[in-house]
């Protein structure tokens, strides 16, 4: 079942965007391409990670980066 849109706290952001990791405890989405995402997950880069994305049927709509500490 998916979330109503209006239960979800979204900010806008460039494909791509990078956002500090305590952005996890705000509950924020941002709003992404598909293709930000599919590059992200395959570049599997050591400075970069990917932390949450959230799935809508087969629709990405949203994904979350962070930076390790």
């Amino acid at each position: 079942m998916a979330i109503p849109d209006d239960e979800i706290p979204v900010r806008a952001a460039r494909p791509g965007e990078f956002v500090d990791a305590m952005r996890l405890f705000e509950g924020a989405l941002l709003e992404v391409d598909a293709g930000a995402v599919r590059d992200a997950i395959e570049s599997e880069r050591d400075d970069e990670a990917t932390v949450l994305v959230a799935v809508d049927g087969e629709t990405v709509i949203g994904a979350l980066y962070a930076t390790p500490s």
